[in-house]
């Protein structure tokens, strides 16, 4: 009877070292786990940076632009923030460096290639303040879109190889949580194996310990239910963390993007505005800035709810369609009607989703409808809505040049071009189809080259 208790004491013994072993793998599985979502965090804020360099000196070429063309001073404000936000995002680009997260002569020649067109661009304007606002305006030379055409192509490349250190960041991310996840189970598999046999032993050499053996049953068995909680807040997790690095990207791009669209429309009210103020048009130009203030205040509000949001279930409510698409087209300015012809077909149904997400989606297929079409072609897009079972199928019809069928398929990934010579980010549909999933429907295209495009977006209909 001693040596069968000296045994089971081994055994239990054996069985707690195992335990904390295994306890100690997983917290240091888990630390490495921490480390490389970090890691992702971190190169991800490097790609944004990149693209924030390049967007503030798109925005500096813009204001230098409107001043050679009015030698007017007022153009050149925006000059002044575009080159703040460059240097922020230099520093940052240094920082990313200095932590060596960027190489540094990559950081050095993006860094010569910017300031080569900085100094073109400064130079353009002393020039122009010589000639003065009585001289004509003579027509730029393409010194400076060839300068920033190659400060974009050199950070394009940088970005190229942050994006598969991203995606390999992920990758080990997501290889140290499974691995996480084996060490507990495989450590819950020996206790639970090594608990069994000490109950075995326990009931046939000690009778009289009938009770230890029911407890170690129970002790079993919450140790089988902590696996399956483990198991299921891992997958969670992963799910989620995975989510919010797709979600960064796409308020990034709305707050680069969208939120530009209600600014543009008030300022060019605003020009209308000062240039006439008593004229007949004031007030409606007054109330189209308000109504431009209001979707701006709206689109920055519900980014970041949106935001906060990537983690729980978004809020969907009743959407008029009708009314959200009239708005677009009168406040969004590439889709006014002196540049297309725009038609709602009738009273489009409501549909179940989230107002901000929804102008994100139309916003992106009217866009695209209205640009890309052939040279010398007006553009005509028709929107129309189908009901069937519960769902509403809304159709964006246009005249342009059509897409491929073997390039459809990857038409709504991410950063996908399938045309060089039309302007764009490549993100559009991308964002398209994430915000209609989100929301619970589906979106896809019926299309022919030379035969226009016929997109649809397909979602719930209110109850």
């Amino acid at each position: 009877m001693k040596s069968g208790k000296h045994q089971v004491l081994i055994l239990f013994i054996a069985a707690a070292g195992l335990l904390v072993t295994g306890i100690v793998a997983v917290y240091r599985a888990g630390l490495i786990a921490v480390e490389s979502r970090r890691d992702v965090a971190r190169q991800n804020a490097v790609i944004q940076d990149l693209d924030g360099l390049v967007s503030a000196l798109k925005d500096a070429e813009t204001s230098q632009r409107g001043f050679l063309i009015t030698v007017e001073e007022s153009y050149l404000t925006p000059l002044q923030q575009a080159l703040h936000d460059y240097r922020t995002e230099r520093d940052a680009l240094w920082a990313a460096a200095a932590q060596g997260l960027l190489a540094t002569n990559d950081v050095a020649s993006i860094q010569a290639l910017a300031q080569k067109d900085l100094t073109e661009l400064d130079d353009s304007i002393r020039l122009r303040r010589q000639q003065g606002a009585a001289q004509p305006v003579k027509t730029p030379t393409d010194l400076g879109e060839l300068l920033m055409d190659d400060v974009a192509a050199r950070v394009k490349v940088v970005i190229g190889a942050k994006e598969h250190a991203l995606e390999e960041a992920v990758q080990n991310a997501d290889d140290d949580l499974t691995r996480a996840h084996e060490i507990f189970i495989g450590a819950a598999v020996l206790n639970l194996a090594f608990l069994t046999w000490a109950c075995w032993r326990i009931y046939r050499e000690m009778d009289r310990r009938e009770a230890a053996v029911l407890e170690s049953a129970r002790m079993a068995e919450a140790l089988r239910q902590s696996s399956e909680e483990l198991e299921r807040l891992v997958a969670e997790r992963t799910a989620r963390l995975q989510e919010m690095v797709n979600e960064l990207r796409h308020v990034s791009y709305a707050i680069t993007h969208d939120m530009r669209a209600p600014l543009r429309a008030m300022n060019a009210f605003a020009e209308l505005l000062v240039a006439d103020p008593g004229g007949p048009e004031a007030r409606r130009h007054g109330e189209r800035i308000r109504t431009a203030a209001l979707r701006l205040d709206r689109l920055i509000r519900d980014s970041l709810n949106y935001t906060r949001a990537t983690l729980i279930e978004l809020p969907r409510e009743r959407v008029e369609l009708t009314a959200l698409l009239h708005g677009l087209i009168e406040t969004y300015p590439n889709l006014s009607s002196d540049d297309a012809d725009i038609e709602i077909d009738g009273e489009l149904p409501p549909v179940v989703g989230n107002e901000s997400l929804l102008t994100q989606c139309f916003s992106n297929l009217l866009g695209n409808a209205v640009k890309f079409v052939a040279p010398g072609t007006r553009p005509r897009v028709r929107v129309r809505a189908e009901t069937r079972e519960g769902r509403v199928r809304v159709w964006v019809e246009d005249n342009g040049i059509g897409i491929p069928q073997e390039a459809q398929y990857r038409l709504f990934g991410m950063f996908q071009k399938l045309d060089s010579q039309y302007e764009g980010t490549g993100i559009g549909l991308a964002i398209v189809r994430k915000v209609v999933e989100r929301m619970g429907g589906s979106v896809g295209v019926v299309s022919e080259p030379g035969q226009g495009s016929r997109f649809w977006v397909e979602l719930n209909r209110p109850e």
